[in-house]
């Protein structure tokens, strides 16, 4: 069964408010020194963007259309790298490969290379495809790359349902979801059922299994 691109509108609706608004807000709200960002294909798009030093400012990408990153490899080969050096960085921005198992290891190898602080963040994009088109597992379509959310999404529903740590993802609902992941003590949480990793689930539950919240609210969250 082919998709009908005709019908599918490839603009979010709540996209005044950029990623890059939400790190730099995060950076000077809590004096954030360091920043890591996973997937900088164009430097133009985001890293450029980021408002600290270029000293303080690294990247990861395989493949660079743009810039030099600091680390041209993937992110597994990066995050091995970076995890036996033991760096940290406060602020993490995720916008990699948008498999569903490569999100849900670039967040987990995220972790390892966080800032042991109730103020540093991991940032995860495309955690709110509109369609359920926008969240096949492949990026191309018969030779062509249309608008691509992934699998992200499902990173962060499993992350949201593990117990065994006491970090919470909320998603502002902009720019195709910005997930921020951070240290969050006092927020429960439920077992994973097989029907919330359903994109029928999500369209019909989307606020509550996302934590989807607006931008407004992302200031009284953060």
């Amino acid at each position: 069964m082919t998709t009908d691109l005709s019908k599918i509108k490839f603009e979010y609706p709540n996209n005044v408010v950029k990623r890059y608004h939400l790190i730099n807000y995060l950076i000077q709200k809590y004096q954030l020194t360091s920043y890591l960002e996973v997937g900088t294909r164009r430097v133009e798009d985001n890293f450029l963007k980021i408002k600290l030093s270029s000293e303080s400012k690294e990247s990861i990408e395989p493949n660079p259309e743009t810039g030099n990153p600091t680390y041209q490899m993937t992110s597994d080969e990066a995050f091995e790298k970076l995890i036996q050096q033991n760096k940290k960085y406060d602020i993490i921005f995720i916008d990699g490969l948008h498999t569903e198992d490569q999100s849900f290891r670039d967040l987990q190898n995220a972790l390892k290379c966080l800032t042991p602080s109730l103020n540093s963040f991991i940032m995860m994009h495309d955690c709110n495809p509109l369609h359920e088109f926008m969240q096949r597992p492949n990026y191309e379509v018969n030779g062509n790359y249309p608008a691509w959310n992934g699998l992200v999404w499902k990173t962060i529903v499993k992350f949201n349902h593990d117990t065994t740590h006491p970090f919470i993802a909320r998603v502002v609902d902009t720019d195709w979801g910005c997930g921020i992941i951070n240290l969050d003590v006092h927020t429960g949480k439920s077992d994973l059922k097989d029907e919330y990793l359903t994109y029928s689930y999500l369209a019909q539950n989307r606020q509550k299994l996302l934590n989807l919240i607006s931008t407004t609210e992302f200031r009284q969250y953060y």
